[in-house]
């Protein structure tokens, strides 16, 4: 599936071998996306050695979450908190003193890693002033 959130999805059947059979779902339906992180989404100027909080919005998790942070475009990881129990969907982190213009955070279900999602582009992790 797609990371998206439609509010109107129809659903289309269609036989490969002649594109005029086809039958399309009479009634549409929503996608709602079980986690979704909200801060930091991108674009963000957070200066290292400073406290910034994480922001998400859950559904159907199970409240304990992984997070992480990558300073490289998600190419490596490192582990914010693991399976911390969260029911807010608020988490206060201590931004680390490495500089990055590339930085990403991500958010997973502990239970169900499946349940996942990452800064939709990356923020900046600064020189604390």
């Amino acid at each position: 599936m797609p990371n998206l959130q439609p509010t109107e999805v129809l659903i289309r059947t269609q036989d490969s071998n002649n594109a005029l059979v086809e039958d399309i779902f009479a009634s549409s339906f929503s996608i709602i996306a079980p986690l979704l992180l909200t801060s930091p989404n991108g674009s963000q100027v957070w200066e290292g050695v400073t406290s910034h909080q994480i922001n998400w919005v859950n559904s159907g998790t199970s409240d304990y979450y992984n997070l992480d942070y990558s300073l490289d475009v998600g190419n490596t990881w490192l582990s914010i908190a693991q399976a911390q129990l969260n029911t807010s969907g608020t988490f206060n982190w201590a931004v680390p003193s490495s500089l990055s213009s590339s930085a990403l955070v991500r958010v997973a279900d502990y239970n169900d890693t499946c349940k996942s999602d990452v800064s939709d582009s990356t923020f900046e992790v600064s020189a604390n002033q």
